[in-house]
């Protein structure tokens, strides 16, 4: 979709008869509402837990949860329900202690504790009520992987993404989006609890985490490339799950466009693929409400008029036809 920013000459006199209308009418307010995807869990490690998997020879210490005895037990098949939840705590517990001392070995521990909950849920069902607990562990592990992991460096969308030399290497593959992958490089999680400006918020529920894409508008050397130059922010969906690949990482990370994909395909089943549609509309929105463009253009639209164009709400996409909407004053939320 293009949006077209146009310059419009007002005069005070349509200020003062709008002005008066909202006053005598009521500006009407947007509905706001908190939405969580991911509480932060609080840690079930109990001496109980920690009993059971030495009765079942894994590793049960924390101590002993490193990297290698964790592969281990995370290879195995034959794992019951009640062994992949103690060992799912235990990654978690061992995350949250390192995470502390040691941030990216922290990213190693969440990414274990957020392949183990997927087990389970791959097990049990992703809207299985019994399987809450590893469905909120996961939301928070991949999210702590994702925000810590690219403090540095950045996120890579395909290929390779290196974290730190400390840990291994997470094997990326992206779907669905149509060219300059290498442009996504910064990535945000949506915060949770937050009070949302938008009227309606659309999500849909699934597996995977929800985030969002801020494209590198310094990277791109091509002038005509109006939704990179600009730095739009995209929504899409990240999923982490156990890699049969031993010879390229213990996991894998598949970047998926959540308006091409409703559903993502794992073992030979369909599952279906969780998105949010409204986050990235959303931070825009902040973002207007913060600059005070919106309002400057109001008010005086030939001062702004540096800003009028064509702006893309997403990435080019051959196969899709344009369209091209042109506004009149609510060309926002905002306004």
């Amino acid at each position: 979709m293009l949006v077209i920013h146009v310059q419009v000459r007002r005069f005070p006199v349509l200020f003062l008869l709008l002005f008066s209308f909202l006053l005598s009418a009521g500006c009407r307010s947007s509905s706001k509402r908190a939405f969580s995807y991911y509480p932060l869990p609080s840690s079930r490690w109990t001496k109980q837990t920690e009993q059971y998997l030495l009765a079942q020879k894994l590793p049960s210490k924390l101590t002993e949860a490193n990297p290698q005895s964790l592969l281990r037990a995370l290879r195995e098949k034959n794992l019951n329900l009640t062994d992949l939840e103690s060992m799912m705590e235990l990654s978690f517990e061992k995350a949250d202690l390192t995470d502390d001392t040691d941030i990216y070995a922290g990213v190693e521990y969440y990414s274990y504790a957020a392949c183990f909950a997927w087990r389970i849920l791959d097990r049990e069902g992703f809207d299985n009520p019994k399987s809450q607990r590893a469905s909120d562990i996961y939301q928070a592990c991949l999210a702590r992987v994702l925000e810590d992991g690219t403090r540095d460096k950045g996120f890579q969308m395909n290929g390779q993404w290196s974290v730190h030399e400390k840990i291994p290497s997470f094997p990326v593959y992206s779907h669905g989006f149509p060219n300059r992958i290498h442009l996504f490089r910064n990535i945000t999680v949506p915060k949770t609890d937050t009070n949302y400006n938008l009227t309606n918020y659309y999500v849909r529920k699934g597996a995977g985490l929800p985030v969002i894409f801020h494209p590198d508008a310094n990277v791109s050397s091509d002038p005509l490339d109006i939704y990179h130059n600009l730095g739009h922010p995209m929504s899409a969906t990240i999923v982490m799950l156990p890699n049969d690949d031993l010879e390229k990482g213990f996991c894998r990370i598949e970047v998926v466009n959540s308006r091409a994909y409703s559903t993502i395909k794992v073992s030979g089943k369909e599952i279906p693929l969780a998105g949010d549609f409204s986050a990235a509309y959303q931070e825009m929105l902040e973002r207007d409400l913060s600059s005070k463009l919106w309002i400057m253009g109001f008010l005086d639209g030939d001062r702004e008029s540096k800003f009028q164009g064509l702006y893309m709400a997403e990435p080019y996409n051959p196969d899709k036809i344009p369209v091209v909407f042109v506004h009149s004053l609510h060309s926002t939320p905002a306004t």
